[in-house]
Formats: C-alpha cells, sequence, structure tokens
C-alpha cells in the first residue's frame, strides 16, 4: 500500500495485458512506419533550390531540367558549382491514399474540401547525375506495398503482415533488379560487363596496413574525361517515358497502383565528390521499420531482455513516490553512501534532483533495466550524463587494476573473414562499459559528443588531458590542417551517419592526405643529411597512431599508474565514508532537539498515564470482586432451583412408575394361582398312572399280527394319553409363569412405592433450599440462568478489562522506563555529534548543503547535497582523472594487441568490414573500442545500421536524449540491444513527428487494438519510460487529462532568465521549476521582455505583412550589423509557428544578413528545438478568420510556446494580434497567461527603472503604435 509520497498510478494491468498491449503497440508503430508516405519537395526555385512538377501525360524530355533551356538558365543562376538530380516518381495522391487505407479500415469517408489535404507520396524516387543520367539503384517506398498487405488482410480477416519487403529476395530487391533490367534494356545504365567491379575497391581497402587510409586516391565519378566519358556516350538521360515504365515496374511489385495519375518531382541538389563516396541513405522509407519487423518477432519469441520489456509493457510501478511530496525519499536518494565513487570534473557539482537521477541511476540499473529523467531545457540534463561516464569509467577503470600486464586483457584471437591482421578479444572483465547517445536529431546527438571533449566541460583548474591531441584534431573542416586548441580529452566520437562514422576514422585512425602525410616514405629517407629538416607543427593534427608513436614514451608506466589511481581511489572512499559519517551525524543532529523535546514530552504524558492507570486498574479489580459475588449468588440460586426442578420432576416420575403398576396389576392373586397349580398337579399324576397301567396292557408280537385291530386300538389310548399329559403340563408351566410374573410385579411395586416415598422427601427438601436461596419470591429457571449468564458475562468483562489495563500500565511502566533511558543517551549523544561536526568545521559552510531536511524547497533543489566547499567533490573529480590516467597507460602499454584490433574496430565503422565478416558478431570490436572512447552518439535512425550484428543486450549502456520528441517506436531497436537504458527528455516540448497521415492515426490504432498511450505524437519514448519508473513527479495538466507522471525530474532551470522562465514555468510546468539562472545582467542595447501589439490586418492567411516589418525593425535594432556573437552563433532568432511566416521572414532578412544567416536567424518553432540565442522574437502572424488555427495547433498544448518561449536566454518580444491571440481561440489559455506574465515582468521593470521604455517601445518599434 503506497504510503507518504507514494501513490498508485493508473491503468495498472495484470502481466498478460501488458503483454496484449505491447504486441498490439508494435503492430501499430510497424503499421506506422510502413504507411509513412514520403513528401515529395514542392515545386521552388530559389538560391540552391530548384524543384519542378512534370506533367504526368509527359512522354519526352523537353520539361526535364538538363534539356529545356529556360530550366537550364534558371539553374545556372541558382546554383554555382556541380549539381545533380532525384527524379520523385509514381507520385501517389495523398487523399486518394488516405481514402483507400480508412476504407479498408472500416473509418467513414472525409470530405477534404474544407481542411487540408493530406501529402501526397513518392512511390520510387531515381538518383540522376547533371546529365539525367541514372546515377545510382532505385529506392521504392514502402506504401504501395502497406496499402496491398492491408488490402490482403482484410480478405483473409487476419491481422497485418507487412513481411517480405526488406531482406534479401524482399520486394525491394526485387523491383531494384527489375527496374535495374529495365534500364540496361533501355539503354539509361551501363552492362554489367562495362561496370568497373564492385569489388575491386572492396577488396584494396581489406589488404591495406593499419594505419594506411584504403581511399587515397579516389577521385569525383563526375569529373571523368577522356576515355570514361567516352564511355558514358552510350548511356542516355532518363526521360518521361522511362518513368512511367519504372512506375508500371514498381506498382506491379508491390501490389497496388493508385487510380490517379500524379505530376511528378524533379528535385535539383549540389553535387560534391564526397557524394560519389558514400552510399546515398533512403530519401523514402523509414530507418525503423525494417528494425521494428524484427524486434516484434523477437518480442513475440520471448526472445527480448528487461530492458525492452519494461519499455514495452510500460508497467506502472506500484509504488510511486512523488518527489515533489516525499522530501525523506529525495533526500534518502542524495546520500553520500549512494554517491559514485568518481564524478565529472566540472566548475560545480550536481545539485539535488541531479545527484539524485545520478545515484538512482548507478546502483538501480547495475543488473540491467530502464530508468528515465525529465529534463527541461537548462536544467542540466547533460551535466547529469556526464557524471553517470565518469562513474562508469572509473568502475571499468576498477577492472583495469586486477590485470597485472595490459596485454593479459588480451585473451584470445577473433576470426574475422578476408581480414589479414590479428584482432584480439578483451577478457570478459573490460567489456560491458560502452556508452552510446542515442538522438532523434543529428544536431542534438552531435552536441553532446562534441560537448563532453571542450574545454569549456570541466573545471579549468583541473590539468585533464587524455589524448587532447587527439580530440583537437576529430571533426575539423576538412582543409584544417591545425588544431584548435579547445579539447582536452577523446572521451567522445560522433558516429551515426556515414560520413561522420567514415570522417572519425579518418580523423582518430587513419590521418587525412595532407602533404606531408603524402610525402613518400623513401624520399624522406633518401633526403641529404645536411638538408635542414623543416620543424613538425605544433598544432598539426594527430591520429591516436601518430600520438602514441610520438608520446607514448611519456606515459607513466602501468604499475605507476594503478598505484596513482589506488590512490586516488582510496582518497575518494574515505572522503565518501567521511561525508557519509557526518551526512549521519548531521541528520541525527537535525533529528535529535526536537526527537528530545519529544521524547520529554512522551515522558510527561507516559508519567500521566501511569498514574491514570493505577486508577482505573484499582477500579477494575473492584469491578471484578464485585461480579464475582454476583456470580456465586445467581448461582446458587440457579442451582437450587434446577435442584427444585429435578425432584419434581422425579416426583412425577415415581408417582408414574406406581400408577402404571397399578394398572398392569394380574388378574388372579397368588393363592388362585396355586390352587389352580395344584389342580394340575393332580390331574397330571393320574394321566401318568393311567399311562403305566396302559402300558401294561400292550398286545404281545403275535397278537398284534394276528390281532390287528386290538393293537390299533392300544396305540391310539397310547397317543390320547400321552397328548393328555403334555396339555397338562404345558398348563402347569403356565402357570408357574403366572406366577412367577405376579411375584415380580409385587417387587417392583414396592419398589416403585419406596421411590415415590423417597421423591416427596427429597422436593419437601429442595423446596426449602429453594426458598432460602431465592426468599420468599423464587423466580423462574429461565430468569435464573440469565441472571446467572449475565453476572458471569460481567465478570468476564470486567476480568478482560482488568487484564488489559494492567497490561497497560506494564507497558507504559515499560515505556517510561525506555524514554527516560532514551531521554538519557539522546542528550549525550547530541552533545557528541555537535562536537564532531564543529571540529569538522560543518557549521561554517553553506546550510542548506548539509541541512537538507530544513531547507527550503527551492533552495534544497539549488544546492549541490554535501559537496559545496568539501573535500568529496575534490576527491571524486581527482578519481575520474585518474582512472582516465590509467586508461591511457593501459592503451600505451597495450598497444602491440590494441593496435591491430582497433584497426579491426575501425573498419567496422568505416564500413571495410561488415559485421557478417566477425565470427560471433561484431560486439568485441566495439568493446575495444569503447576501452579507448568511453562514448559514441548516433542518432537513433542510424543505430540500426551502425550497431549492425549487435546482438541482444549486447550495448552496456544505452542512454537516449531528447526522448520528449523520439517517436516511441523509434527507440525500440536500440532498447533491444541495450542492457542498461536511461531516457532522458522532456514530454513538454515538441511532440515526435509522425509521418503516417493524422487522418489515418484513429483507425490504425483501433484495427491493431492499441492503447493510446502507445499513439505518437502524444506518446513519445518519454512518456513510455517515464510510466514505469518508481520515482518521479505529478505535473498536473490544466484539464487535458490525468495528471502527467514525470520520471525523476530536473527542477533547476539556468538557461532563460525571466520572464521567459515565468512564462514557461506557469505553461508547461504546473509551476514547479526552480529559478537558477541569476539576476537579469543590465542590458541598454535591449529593453524590457514585451508583447508588442500588432493589427492582423491586411494579412494573406497566416502572413501578416505589418507585423513581419516591425519583426525586421526589432532585428536591426537588436543586433545591428552583427548577427552572430563571437562563436559564429545568431544573437537573435525570429520564431513563428507556421512555415509560410517563417519563409516570407527568411526572404525579409536575408535582404539584411544574406540567405545563409537568415535561415540560421528565423524559422518555424520546430527547426529550433534544441537552440538558443540571447533575444527572440516571437512572430505570432495568423489568419484571424482561423482561430482553429491557436485551438487546433500553437495553443493545442503548452509543446509549442513552452519551446518558443525557451529559446530565449535574455529578452522574449511577441509580436502579434494580441486581442486574437488571446481570444477564444486560447482554449488553455497559455498565450493569456504569456501576457500576464509579461505585462507583470513590464510593471516590475518600470517600478525598478524610472524612464523605462513601454510596451509600445522605440527601441524595438520605431512606429510606436499599434499597427
Amino acid at each position: 500500500m503506497a504510503t507518504g509520497g507514494q501513490r498508485k498510478g493508473p491503468d495498472e494491468q495484470s502481466a498478460p495485458d501488458a503483454r496484449r498491449d505491447a504486441l498490439a503497440a508494435l503492430q501499430l508503430w510497424l503499421t506506422f512506419e510502413y504507411l509513412s508516405p514520403q513528401k515529395p519537395p514542392q515545386p521552388q526555385l530559389d538560391k540552391d533550390v530548384g524543384v519542378w512538377e512534370l506533367p504526368p501525360a509527359d512522354e519526352g524530355d523537353e520539361h526535364m531540367p538538363w534539356v529545356a533551356p529556360d530550366k537550364i538558365k534558371a539553374l545556372d543562376r541558382l546554383f554555382k558549382g556541380k549539381r545533380r538530380f532525384m527524379l520523385f516518381g509514381g507520385i501517389v495522391s495523398g487523399p486518394e491514399l488516405v481514402e483507400t487505407a480508412r476504407d479498408l479500415l472500416g473509418a467513414p469517408p472525409m470530405d477534404f474540401s474544407e481542411q487540408r489535404q493530406p501529402v501526397n507520396a513518392a512511390s520510387f524516387v531515381i538518383p540522376l547525375d547533371a546529365r539525367g543520367q541514372v546515377a545510382g539503384d532505385v529506392f521504392v517506398s514502402t506504401v504501395p506495398w502497406a496499402i496491398a498487405c492491408m488490402q490482403a488482410a482484410q480478405r483473409q480477416g487476419r491481422r497485418f503482415d507487412f513481411s517480405g519487403f526488406f531482406g534479401p529476395g524482399g520486394v525491394q530487391e526485387r523491383v531494384k533488379l527489375a527496374v535495374t533490367d529495365l534500364l540496361r534494356t533501355r539503354q539509361l545504365i551501363q552492362d554489367e560487363d562495362d561496370a568497373p567491379s564492385p569489388g575491386a575497391e572492396a577488396a584494396s581497402e581489406t589488404n591495406a596496413e593499419p594505419g594506411i587510409d584504403a581511399t587515397a586516391g579516389d577521385q569525383d565519378p563526375s569529373l571523368d574525361s577522356g576515355d570514361a566519358a567516352a564511355e558514358r556516350q552510350a548511356v542516355r538521360p532518363i526521360d518521361a517515358a522511362d518513368v512511367h515504365a519504372i512506375a508500371d515496374i514498381v506498382f506491379a511489385s508491390t501490389g497496388w497502383r493508385p487510380t490517379q495519375s500524379q505530376p511528378w518531382i524533379i528535385q535539383t541538389l549540389r553535387a560534391s565528390a564526397k557524394d560519389q563516396d558514400k552510399r546515398p541513405d533512403d530519401p523514402l522509407n523509414s530507418f525503423h521499420a525494417e528494425e521494428l519487423e524484427r524486434v516484434q518477432g523477437e518480442y513475440t519469441a520471448g526472445r527480448c531482455g528487461a530492458t525492452l520489456i519494461q519499455y514495452l509493457e510500460a508497467p506502472v510501478h506500484p509504488n510511486r513516490c512523488d518527489l515533489d511530496s516525499s522530501r525523506e525519499h529525495l533526500v534518502n536518494g542524495v546520500h553520500p553512501q549512494r554517491m559514485p565513487r568518481a564524478c565529472w570534473p566540472g566548475a560545480f557539482p550536481l545539485v539535488t534532483a541531479q545527484q539524485f537521477a545520478v545515484n538512482t541511476i548507478m546502483r538501480d540499473l547495475e543488473d540491467g533495466g530502464l530508468f528515465s529523467v525529465n529534463g527541461p531545457p537548462g536544467t542540466g540534463k547533460t551535466t547529469l550524463l556526464k557524471d553517470v561516464l565518469a562513474a562508469i569509467v572509473s568502475d571499468r577503470a576498477d577492472a583495469l587494476m586486477t590485470f597485472s600486464s595490459p596485454l593479459d586483457a588480451f585473451v584470445s584471437r577473433l576470426n574475422v573473414e578476408n581480414h589479414a591482421y590479428p584482432v584480439w578479444r578483451l577478457d570478459d572483465r573490460l567489456r560491458g562499459f560502452g556508452v552510446v547517445v542515442a538522438c532523434n536529431a543529428n544536431g542534438a546527438a552531435e552536441n553532446i559528443s562534441k560537448d563532453l571533449p571542450g574545454l569549456g566541460a570541466i573545471d579549468r583548474a583541473i590539468n585533464l588531458d587524455y589524448f587532447a591531441e587527439v580530440a583537437d584534431s576529430l571533426g575539423l573542416p576538412r582543409d584544417a590542417t591545425q588544431r584548435p586548441l579547445r579539447r582536452w580529452g577523446a572521451v567522445a566520437a560522433v558516429l551515426g551517419r556515414q560520413d561522420n562514422r567514415f570522417a572519425f576514422a579518418t580523423d582518430f585512425w587513419d590521418g587525412r592526405q595532407d602533404e606531408s602525410r603524402k610525402k613518400p616514405a623513401d624520399k624522406r629517407e633518401t633526403a641529404q643529411d645536411d638538408e635542414p629538416e623543416e620543424p613538425p607543427d605544433p598544432l598539426r593534427l594527430f591520429t591516436l597512431q601518430e600520438w602514441v608513436d610520438a608520446f607514448g614514451g611519456t606515459v607513466p608506466s602501468w604499475s605507476e599508474a594503478k598505484a596513482q589511481y589506488a590512490k586516488a581511489r582510496q582518497s575518494a572512499c574515505a572522503a565518501l565514508a567521511r561525508t557519509a559519517h557526518l551526512a549521519d551525524v548531521l541528520a541525527a543532529t537535525e533529528v535529535l532537539p526536537k526527537r528530545l523535546e519529544e521524547q520529554q514530552e512522551r515522558h510527561r504524558e507516559l508519567t500521566r498515564r501511569q498514574s491514570e492507570l493505577a486508577h482505573q486498574v484499582a477500579d477494575a479489580q473492584a469491578e471484578v470482586a464485585t461480579s464475582s459475588g454476583d456470580v456465586q449468588r445467581t448461582e446458587t440460586v440457579l442451582v437450587a432451583l434446577l435442584r427444585l426442578v429435578r425432584q419434581q420432576d422425579a416426583l412425577r416420575s415415581a408417582q408414574d412408575r406406581v400408577d402404571q403398576l397399578h394398572q398392569q396389576a394380574p388378574r388372579r392373586t397368588l393363592e388362585a394361582l396355586d390352587d389352580s397349580v395344584a389342580k394340575e398337579e393332580l390331574a397330571r399324576a393320574r394321566i401318568q398312572e393311567d399311562l403305566q397301567a396302559h402300558a401294561s396292557m400292550k398286545p404281545g408280537a403275535i397278537a398284534a399280527f394276528f390281532w390287528r385291530g386290538r393293537q390299533h386300538r392300544w396305540e391310539s389310548r397310547q397317543d390320547a394319553l400321552t397328548a393328555d399329559l403334555d396339555h397338562r403340563r404345558r398348563q402347569l408351566e403356565q402357570l408357574e409363569e403366572e406366577r412367577a410374573g405376579l411375584m415380580h410385579w409385587q417387587r417392583e411395586l414396592r419398589v416403585a412405592t419406596d421411590q415415590l416415598t423417597a421423591a416427596q422427601h427429597q422436593l419437601g427438601v429442595a423446596h426449602a433450599a429453594a426458598r432460602s436461596a431465592c426468599g420468599d419470591t423464587i423466580v423462574s429457571t429461565h430468569e435464573a440462568k440469565a441472571h446467572y449468564n449475565e453476572a458471569k458475562a460481567r465478570l468476564e468483562r470486567s476480568s478482560q478489562a482488568l487484564d488489559v489495563l494492567r497490561s497497560r500500565a506494564e507497558k507504559t511502566t515499560e515505556a517510561l522506563d525506555a524514554v527516560a533511558a532514551q531521554l538519557k543517551a539522546d542528550r549525550v549523544a547530541l552533545a557528541a555529534h555537535r562536537g564532531a561536526l564543529d571540529a569538522a568545521g560543518c557549521f561554517d559552510q553553506d546550510a542548506a548543503v548539509w541541512r537538507l531536511h530544513e531547507a527550503p524547497r527551492d533552495e534544497l533543489h539549488r544546492t549541490a547535497p554535501y559537496q559545496s566547499g568539501t573535500e568529496l567533490f575534490h576527491a571524486r573529480r581527482a578519481l575520474f582523472a585518474a582512472a582516465l590516467d590509467l586508461h591511457k597507460s593501459f592503451i600505451v602499454h597495450a598497444w602491440r594487441k590494441l593496435k591491430p584490433t582497433l584497426y579491426g574496430s575501425m573498419g567496422l565503422i568505416s564500413g571495410r568490414i561488415g559485421a557478417h565478416q566477425v565470427h560471433g558478431g561484431p560486439m568485441p570490436l566495439w568493446d575495444t573500442l569503447f576501452l579507448v572512447v568511453p562514448l559514441v552518439s548516433t542518432t537513433l535512425a542510424a543505430c540500426a545500421r551502425l550497431f549492425r550484428g549487435v546482438g541482444r543486450e549486447q550495448l552496456a549502456w544505452l542512454l537516449i536524449d531528447e526522448a520528449g520528441q523520439a517517436a516511441p517506436q523509434h527507440c525500440v531497436g536500440a532498447l533491444w540491444r541495450a542492457r542498461r537504458a536511461v531516457v532522458v527528455g522532456d514530454p513538454r516540448q515538441l511532440e515526435p513527428i509522425v509521418g503516417t497521415p493524422v487522418e489515418l492515426a484513429d483507425p490504425l490504432r483501433e484495427r491493431c487494438g492499441a492503447h493510446v498511450r502507445y499513439m505518437p505524437p502524444t506518446a513519445s519514448a518519454q512518456t513510455l519510460a517515464d510510466r514505469s519508473n518508481q520515482y518521479g513527479m505529478y505535473l498536473q495538466d490544466d484539464g487535458l487529462g490525468e495528471p502527467l507522471w514525470l520520471g525523476a525530474p530536473l527542477l533547476v532551470h539556468r538557461r532563460c532568465i525571466e520572464p521567459m522562465f515565468s512564462i514557461s514555468n506557469a505553461i508547461a510546468y504546473d509551476n514547479k521549476m526552480v529559478y537558477g539562472a541569476g539576476v537579469d545582467p543590465p542590458d541598454h542595447d535591449a529593453p524590457t521582455s514585451q508583447w508588442l501589439d500588432a493589427s492582423s490586418e491586411g494579412h494573406d492567411g497566416h502572413w501578416v505583412a505589418g507585423q513581419a516589418g516591425r519583426a525586421l525593425q526589432a532585428m536591426r535594432k537588436l543586433v545591428g550589423r552583427q548577427p552572430r556573437d563571437a562563436d559564429g552563433k545568431p544573437r537573435a532568432f525570429v520564431i513563428t509557428p507556421y512555415v509560410v511566416v517563417a519563409r516570407k521572414m527568411v526572404a525579409l532578412l536575408a535582404k539584411e544578413y544574406g540567405r545563409d544567416v537568415a535561415a540560421e536567424m528565423c524559422g518555424t518553432v520546430h527547426t529550433f528545438q534544441g537552440k538558443e540565442a540571447d533575444y527572440v522574437v516571437l512572430l505570432l502572424g495568423g489568419d484571424p478568420h482561423k482561430p482553429g488555427a491557436i485551438s487546433h495547433y500553437a495553443g493545442k498544448n503548452p509543446q509549442l510556446l513552452n519551446v518558443a518561449v525557451t529559446r530565449a536566454r535574455k529578452r522574449l518580444y511577441v509580436l502579434g494580434d494580441r486581442a486574437f491571440w488571446t481570444g477564444a481561440g486560447d482554449m488553455h489559455g497559455y498565450f493569456r497567461r504569456m501576457g500576464r506574465v509579461l505585462d507583470e515582468h513590464l510593471r516590475s521593470h518600470r517600478n525598478r527603472s524610472a524612464g523605462q521604455p513601454t510596451a509600445e517601445d522605440p527601441a524595438l518599434d520605431p512606429t510606436g503604435q499599434r499597427a
């Protein structure tokens, strides 16, 4: 049962229900990914933008942009340098696609006449070169295949099954082969015999030596000449008839053809030599569909780890703990005993919520699992991830310490096909520490990997160097030859997409082919001895190989590094132990005074209670005595009455017996019977005499023979006498029986008479006794029994009450003794604790750091628990530094085996080695890379390709950043590979982008039977991960639904000053965030934040020219002619909710600052996710005739406005029609709330600064009037 800060969440479900929901969610997500149409680019001509729409009825090539003179002229004007094309064909009408799918789903038809039509979908894309010749494989969309599969599912009455599109022998491959045959037949590509061997280059790369760039000598195929150009003359450009033929193959192979023909699109792109070196990404299909399909099969078969199961089944923790309402859990969670030994060497320690998250992550995920952190912008989520990384690196350092020699850590050879160099497998003790940071967007993923190695990420006072020269050489522009000296360590790698992987492998390992590296070795060796050698550039670029060669000798020996680490570890452990002890002592010191007061009051209360109980016991004893006498008296009465009743019953019984015997009296007297017996005996004697006489007259044998009649008469007489004798005997027996019965009756009568007499006597005695007991009035036995039972019950109750009171009295006495003893012990302990704390100087330090139970809420969250001004923070940082030094020493002294193994890892990353070539899977090669570079970043989209061949739970740590913007299905593949996952993000930022038409979302969900909590964009990776987190906070949802549960929230916001903080806090975070950005610094060039009210008159849809003009004037005043800061980033943004407003505003700004700068300064809210600037102009625009533009879009939820507002660090200027934006369309009041906060801020500013410009600030708006 939930207690304290705990309460059960909604929607709790059983395990079978959770599994069913997860399977339905996977089905829904897979359908979303297959049915995500890729919108072709819109026709447009602008700088570096050339897109044409071509009629579907075309058959020739006269409209092609490499043929039509007007288009060639336009492209020459708009594009500087080389160009190429992408042809989008087989265009499916958006409405037809939606209606077809809705019909298959049983959804009602839609009327698109009064709403924005669904986007069209391209069914295939063909890359073309500048001459319109095919320059790569065709890309085929999953959308037609998905529709065909849905049709089959409807016919067969089964669930959707999209398998068979990807993979060997799949539809995608078959279409490509068929199109390739068509292209070859139509002379659009060369025959295979004429094409260069695709394996030649790979073979040369495979056999290259470690450290040698196998791509040296590559050139741009588009720059061919001579024989190559002659060969290409046999290949013609593509035309419209070819496009139609390709479309026929695509639709026939996928199984569905639209009924309407739509114009197809040709897009112009810049071309570079780099484009020829990499395989282009699929521009049509989801990067997650194939991965989702595979994981769906794994989950169905029960082959998933705990991390993914927790994510998919999203069980609500039975004991959710609201950290905002239960301080005890929060404080316990940051106790020094729970802190990792090492921390990131930043300038400041983590604050409370950050430290709680790190401690809980490292404790709860020790054996695997999922944890979520809610990290709004500016709350230090990256700082938190740094401490997680520091803890992991330190744990691996502990494992390194177990090896007497670094070479011992390489235990066996790996079998890598077609790879000539030895590759070693690491000991299991060093595996399972790699950290992968995955994000939805490229920029977010790269930012983390670029931030960690930067000098700004560590305290400058700490001399930390982990291959700094190599770190400074990573990710530089291609023409860079010197390092910028801005990084301290190679602790992170930007991977993900192909060009990032290739760039890292080049910069980290192979090296760039600059002139110095291209110089042949033999020429360097044969140089004249007296020829002066040019000294090496101290800022030259370094690969890891070059660094080890140059500086390996300066690295401490393995034994020295181990000794240094052991010393640092001992110091950190000792500091943790001392701080934990002081924390316990301080906690006790904080508790003891209050407890002493409570105990004293308790002692007084117990004493009073003891006295009361003594009186109560005496009263109870008297009551027992009275009740006992009543029981005895009523028992005497009851016994006497019962005896009287028994005697009355006995008398009645005796009388009844006598009466019964009299009724049973015999008919004859004893004398009559004796007379009859005598007569019978006399008669019997006579008959016996007659028998004797008759016997003497029996004829002899001869007489009997001759005189048979005589014999017969004799026998007859004999028989008669015998029968008469028998009769007399029986009569005599009956008379004897009758005589015996008479005598028995006489005895019974005497006994019954005696008993009757005795009963009469006993009755008299009983009657006398009853009268004695009852007095004059004798009650009934029923009444007597009732009186007795009542008395007995009273006795039992009073006895029990006495027992209870005696027990209470005994316990009270015991408690009183215990309290007295505790009072004495607590007084002694308090004096001792205060002495210890005083000796440790704790009273001289920041009180909030130590007194967490007493600190106000905001102060509690802004403090760094137990670390500010203490040795602990310094010792933990020093341990991380020592751990990196230990790693560096290990790398250098294991180089003989590590170098060829790292070469294999680099081959895997760059593509020289395929995952299938590594027997047993490629994870050992990743383990080796992670040993050197502990963290790599990638996008979620690139994760499957980057970690191809990595199996279930083989990635030790997965950190998903900006998970609030990640669709839940996009994390599934990464989570399947992860043993531990930390999901960090904010569901109050922008929702995930979903490619599936919104008109299909609900019908698809119903068809798949999925719960709404799984459906993007409302659902994100963050919301699913938060759901199962035990620790978090409830956020009220402004009446939009159930309170939102946020996992382990970070609350201190340090990016935006007021009023941006208060706006964001009010509209998105239920005013639970804590301000941590400091005071507003003076800025005389920028007036205070405010709402610049501007009419919507003259609007063209959402575009309001008057508002845009004022925004342009504001930007001129804010940034002048210097739109960028010292770091090259824009100083100010113009942000708008609408694409059309952004596009036109960019055009206005381009006239002032150039198109590139304008495109960075201005855009929709979605384009600025994750970015920030000092100043933001929120250009609202908006069609006043469409209030739904607010209620159904900009103000549908707080996310869009929250993101826009929190891009501004110092100033926010809201420019728009206030009456419209705060009117009926603002259904949830987000814009009204923003307006109120801005007004209050402006009033406060005026009060502080006399003469401050008003809301219509002339510094920003030269008109000074409402437009």
